[in-house]
Parts: structure tokens; sequence; C-alpha cells
């Protein structure tokens, strides 16, 4: 198995984890509000994204094999999606083919802003996308199938009830053209002519287009990458990380696979679901893997992150050279 349960979330997660002084007292006492046994257990960090930071929980004479995982936001966004997986995932883990998280609490949190989770780590193990590629498991037959179950169970669950639990609805078309008016104020000046011409065409084409928004309104993950699929062996055996879970458009739970494994995994993604891969997806799927960089870029000027920003604009840079005529190697039909 690998890490198995234990490295579940390490791997999902930077492993650059900056933790307030005097973390681990204030952890233990919120523990011991709620459950004194662990308060008593081990405590080491797993990682840490933009939203949250993760620990992991070995309680005293507990199972080595099946530690906790407690995570703590970071920000108010962090805050709004814990709560929202605390109200939406008990009920979806029922109609789901593989496990989820299953939060056995949730506590004021010692650390920021709302509360804290804690529940049993998801079996199986965390990959990179290299990781995934080295090991050829998208080649193998379970993965994709697995994913392809998941992706639909996860868009049948009721939309309805999903806002009866307080999951947000996210209108693409008002946050891209949001992002369309920062982006020429704030990341323009930074590229060349020809880049923002480039970028400014696919933000423009995309909200110009009516068939980009025609949908019927679904719940998504919303962050379907191949480090939240957890392996056991050459098998996904569990799905983590529903903090930006919404209401919206279902192309979208195919967009960071898009990116990390290509149209060919895609469509035969596709084929197993019996959706067509179609090039009004194809369109969709290109400017969100365009669109998803820029907004990495337009966060990290936003909250002063000057080496994650410089990092994206490096990567949006490169993507754009591969859409720039100019720059496009020319190679045979």
């Amino acid at each position: 198995m690998g890490q198995g349960a234990a490295g579940a979330e390490e791997g999902a997660m930077s492993v650059d984890v900056t933790l307030p002084d005097g973390w681990e007292s204030r952890v233990r006492r919120a523990l011991a509000s709620v459950r004194d046994d662990f308060a008593r257990g081990s405590l080491r960090p797993l990682g840490a994204g933009m939203e949250s930071v993760a620990l992991r929980l070995d309680p005293p004479d507990g199972d080595a094999d099946r530690p906790f995982v407690l995570r703590f936001p970071r920000n108010e966004d962090g805050a709004e999606g814990i709560a929202c997986e605390a109200a939406l995932l008990p009920e979806l883990a029922e109609h789901l083919p593989l496990p989820i998280p299953r939060f056995v609490f949730t506590a004021p949190n010692p650390l920021g802003p709302g509360e804290f989770c804690c529940y049993p780590a998801v079996p199986g193990e965390s990959l990179s996308e290299e990781e995934w590629h080295r090991r050829g498991l998208l080649d193998e037959p379970a993965p994709i199938r697995r994913i392809a179950a998941l992706i639909d169970a996860i868009h049948a669950f009721p939309a309805t009830r999903a806002r009866q639990l307080g999951v947000p609805e996210w209108d693409p078309r008002a946050e891209f053209s949001e992002s369309l008016d920062l982006l020429r104020a704030e990341i323009v000046p930074a590229l060349s002519p020809a880049e923002s011409r480039t970028l400014l065409a696919a933000f423009e084409t995309y909200l110009g287009d009516d068939a980009c928004f025609d949908y019927e309104p679904t719940l998504i993950h919303a962050d379907i990458s191949l480090d939240h699929l957890l392996v056991t062996g050459t098998d996904v055996t569990g799905l983590i990380d529903f903090g930006d879970t919404t209401i919206g458009d279902p192309d979208y739970d195919l967009c960071y696979l898009w990116s990390e494994t290509g149209p060919g995994f895609i469509r035969r993604l596709q084929e197993l679901r019996g959706v067509p891969f179609s090039d009004r997806l194809e369109r969709k799927l290109r400017f969100w893997e365009l669109a998803d960089v820029t907004e990495d870029v337009l966060h990290g000027i936003e909250h002063g992150l000057a080496e994650f920003r410089d990092q994206s604009l490096a990567l949006l840079r490169d993507l754009l050279s591969e859409r720039t005529p100019s720059r496009r190697p020319q190679t045979a039909p």
C-alpha cells in the first residue's frame, strides 16, 4: 500500500507548512474539549494548501495504519469550505462508490477562522502527477473506470438537496468577467503584446460564447486532480478535498484532469461515461486550463505571495507561448 492512509493528505498539499508559534499546545487544548484521548495523541504536519493546513493525528493506542487527519482553515474561504463539507459529505458519501472524508467532529479552530475538522484518513496514497505517469496508472483499466464512476455519482446527487445543505452556486460568466477586468490591470503589463493579445482573446471568446454557459447546474467536486484521487496498488480507492465543492458546470470536473492527463485520457473517460467529447467541451477545457493559472497569478498578487505569483506567471507565459501563432512550433499536420 506504499504510504497508505498515512500519506493520504500529504501528497495533496504543499510540504511547506508554516504553523504559528505555540500551535501544538493550542491544538491539543482544542482536541481536549472534544476528545481527551485525541489530545494525548501524536501530531505532525502533513501539508498546507492555500486555504487550509493539515495535521496527522495518531491517537494513543490507536491503529497506526489508520490515523486521523485534522484540517484547519487558514482564511475565511477555507472556513466556508469546511462548513460546507460538514453539511454535505455525510449524505454524499452514501451515494459514492468509494470512500471520502467522513468527519468525526468539527470544533472551533484554534489557529484561525471558523471550525477545524477531524476524520479518519481515507484509504490510499496521494501521488503526484509525475508518479501517476511513472507508474503507468493512466493506462491501467481500473483507475479510469473508478474516476468515471466517481464523477457520475457526484453529478447524480440532487442539486436541489445540495442547495438545501448550503452548497454555493458558481457563476462562471460572472467570475471570469471579474477576472478579465483584473488581469487587464494586473497581468497584461507583465506580458509581451503577443501574449497579452492571446490571453485577452481567450477570455473574451469564452465569455462571448453562450454555448459555454448552456448547462444544467450540477453538484461538482470542482477540484478533481490526480493527487486528490487516492491510490492503492493500481486502483483508485478514495477521493479527498471537497473544499471547493459547488453547484455549477459539470464539465468543470474534467478541467484539472485535462491538464494532467491530456486529451486522449479525457476522450476515453468520456467514452466510459457515455458522454461525447465535443468541440465545445474541448474549447472550455482549454480555456479553463489557461484561466486557472491566470487565477493563480491574481491570487499571488492579491495576497502578496511573490514567489507563488512569479511561478504562476512563468507557467502562464509557457501556456501562452503554445497558443501564440508567432511562437507556436511549426509541425506537419
